[in-house]
């Protein structure tokens, strides 16, 4: 594999929310000594199948950057949100990236009636967009942003992002990884086109600044035939160039890798990035049933740290989806 992984004693780090309720992916940022994460969570005890009608956004905090995290109770976003990266702009902003945005009707799982107790004061659910195009081909359409001058909030949420420019191939821009340069300016990735016949592809857009416009850099997605089914794209830059680390639908729950020097050409690698098989230091291998939406945590000398994932294990945990975070041996 392209990363290479050190095992872990268990699955203990991460995320694992209370009271039989499942979380998804996520990403953290340190503020004053405090590693703070945000996760996809599900409401009513619901599984990772219900996000689409039953996914928001919640914060936990750690010591510690690989966990486990302590839930605030904090409900960031509303239902409908999905998929969240954090990130700091240079004028102190901080800088919540998801999917999502607009009301949907809750599922009620497992037999269960009654939400789960969250604080909903930061929560204003009305002033988020309320549709993406032409439902249902992309009922989890639509890249937003919720902004806080404080990373526990409230949060502000803006308007939907708007992608210009195209053929019609980003119909559906999904999972943002964004990358904020020094000067306040915008280079991200998401993924794209599934309302082509279920073809997912990955698109990148520029903006001088995070409150827009944002502008697609290339009029195609940046991987064609055989490489081109690639979502939940993870971007960063080093002294080397443009990174991506992606997860691969042509081998579902491993991760793939592309590099470029100018964000413009691609080289994919035909190593996968990592594997869904985790391996513990007692020698013993877990075999993942889904490991998705990777995201890397790096040192501040800029190289990686801990790779958090999406995970669902078969027979553990309930088969509840988590959020996994494995260390990278730099």
């Amino acid at each position: 594999a392209y990363l290479n992984l050190i095992p872990p004693e268990n699955l203990d780090n991460g995320y694992h929310p209370p009271n039989d309720t499942s979380s998804w992916g996520g990403f953290p940022i340190l503020v004053d000594g405090v590693y703070h994460l945000f996760a996809a969570q599900f409401t009513n005890h619901c599984p990772l199948g219900s996000w689409k009608t039953n996914s928001f956004i919640t914060r936990a905090t750690s010591t510690k950057v690989q966990g486990p995290y302590t839930p605030t109770g904090q409900m960031c976003t509303p239902v409908f949100t999905h998929n969240p990266t954090i990130r700091k702009a240079p004028d102190g902003t901080y800088l919540l990236y998801h999917i999502g945005g607009w009301k949907r009707e809750q599922k009620h799982c497992n037999g269960l009636a009654t939400q789960i107790h969250m604080n909903h004061s930061t929560v204003e659910p009305t002033a988020y967009p309320k549709k993406c195009g032409p439902p249902p081909l992309n009922s989890g359409c639509g890249i937003a942003l919720s902004t806080s001058k404080d990373i526990k909030g409230p949060w502000t949420p803006s308007t939907h992002i708007t992608i210009i420019g195209g053929d019609g191939w980003d119909c559906t821009a999904t999972n943002p990884s964004v990358i904020v340069h020094k000067d306040g300016s915008i280079l991200m990735a998401f993924n794209a086109g599934y309302c082509h016949n279920h073809v997912e592809t990955i698109g990148l857009a520029k903006a001088p600044h995070w409150s827009g416009p944002y502008t697609l850099i290339t009029p195609a997605p940046i991987f064609h035939g055989k490489v081109e089914r690639n979502e939940d794209p993870c971007l960063w830059k080093d002294h080397r160039g443009y990174h991506l680390l992606m997860h691969g639908l042509n081998r579902v729950g491993h991760g793939t890798y592309a590099f470029s020097t100018d964000a413009l050409h691609w080289h994919f690698s035909p190593v996968p990035a990592y594997t869904r098989q985790v391996k513990l230091t007692n020698g013993t291998t877990v075999d993942f049933y889904v490991r998705q939406r990777p995201q890397v945590f790096f040192h501040p000398n800029g190289s990686m740290a801990w790779l958090f994932n999406g995970g669902i294990v078969h027979r553990w945990n309930g088969g509840r989806s988590f959020t996994f975070v494995q260390q990278i041996k730099a």
